[in-house]
């Protein structure tokens, strides 16, 4: 135990303690604040350990910080590896009392036969880099600060083992630089595997929420999802790719119409893959983007009374490059196409 400089907090620092094969949980914190868990191991827990026979009970997690016994904060787990949980390999749960503040570096989480690898029902519960494996759900409330996760991996299948009900579900304050890795079962799947919310839920970009630089890597076969990929709502300036190596010819959707895109958008390299909108092919990649954003094809739209202006004088644009015409709408409403041809004649033809 050591007592921080200048603070009346004590604080405790665990250093490479292993804890495993436990009927309920491998590692239970039920109150306290300040303390550090370096390398740590929590691994088998409930229907997962050995020699225990049918003697086990929920919530059966690697690790459950759970306020039982007095409040939780400011708590660092670094480098430490909770596998096999039961029903989860972290579980965050705070009916009792407040939690905040958990900060998980490094390390993995894992819960592959159900449940949660991660479950979070607290607020201000941070993960960097941590390698997941199985489920997120973090059920908070909106009104809070919801759990933020950066530079993570997420997969659904370690081996030959798929995760059982496969998802991502829940409120977000961050989520960058994640990547999620989901392998189509060969059984099929029909509820979305991805539902995920900015915090606080207000849509088309009023959320202050981020969600950037995500990459989805998909494989399978596209004709066991019977159901979209889900939906990612409620984030400003958001942008993901999706990376597919996908067989069959079924199409599938990642919803993304209730956020708001960055410059770069939603792009992904399989026809196979939208938005929730009209996608657009990159000329010289097998790349398609969103229309409504995108690095190559992005839309520029007008105000509510349709009127906008591109450059002003002494600021002029000193070259427009098109390649498919120009449309101008004369003063009778009519719309024309100005296009030239290959000797640079230059025509107007009337168009609807």
């Amino acid at each position: 135990m050591s007592t921080k400089p200048g603070s009346i907090q004590t604080s405790s620092t665990f250093n490479k303690v292993v804890a495993t094969n436990a009927g309920r949980n491998c590692w239970s914190y039920t109150g306290g604040h300040d303390d550090v868990f370096n390398d740590c191991i929590g691994n088998k827990a409930g229907v997962n350990a050995s020699g225990i026979g049918s003697h086990y009970s929920s919530p059966q997690a690697a690790i459950d910080i759970e306020s039982e016994a007095g409040t939780i904060a400011r708590l660092n787990f670094n480098d430490c590896k909770f596998t096999y949980g039961g029903l989860a390999g972290v579980q965050i749960f705070g009916p009792d009392r407040d939690i905040s503040d958990i900060h998980i570096n490094g390390g993995i989480a894992h819960a592959n036969s159900g449940g949660n690898a991660i479950h979070n029902t607290c607020r201000n519960t941070y993960l960097d880099g941590v390698k997941i494996i199985g489920s997120v759900a973090t059920p908070t409330d909106s009104k809070t600060r919801a759990i933020s996760m950066r530079k993570c991996e997420i997969y659904n299948r370690v081996g030959n083992t798929y995760t059982a009900d496969f998802h991502v579900n829940g409120v977000f304050q961050e989520f960058v630089d994640c990547d999620i890795h989901y392998e189509i079962p060969t059984t099929n799947v029909s509820t979305p595997v991805i539902n995920m919310t900015g915090n606080p839920g207000i849509g088309f970009g009023g959320s202050m929420s981020r969600f950037n630089g995500v990459t989805f890597y998909v494989s399978g076969n596209s004709a066991n999802q019977l159901v979209q990929f889900g939906s990612v709502q409620f984030f400003r300036d958001a942008n993901i790719f999706v990376n597919s190596d996908m067989s069959g010819a079924n199409p599938v959707i990642m919803y993304m119409t209730s956020s708001s895109p960055d410059s770069f958008g939603y792009a992904t390299n399989s026809s196979l893959v939208n938005f929730g909108g009209s996608m657009e092919k990159r000329p010289d990649a097998n790349i398609w983007y969103d229309t409504f954003s995108g690095m190559l094809v992005n839309m520029i739209l007008p105000t509510i009374d349709n009127k906008i202006s591109l450059g002003k004088t002494g600021q002029e644009f000193s070259k427009v490059i098109v390649n498919s015409g120009v449309q101008m709408r004369s003063p009778s409403s009519q719309k024309w196409l100005v296009s030239v041809s290959n000797a640079g004649v230059v025509t107007a033809t009337a168009v609807s």
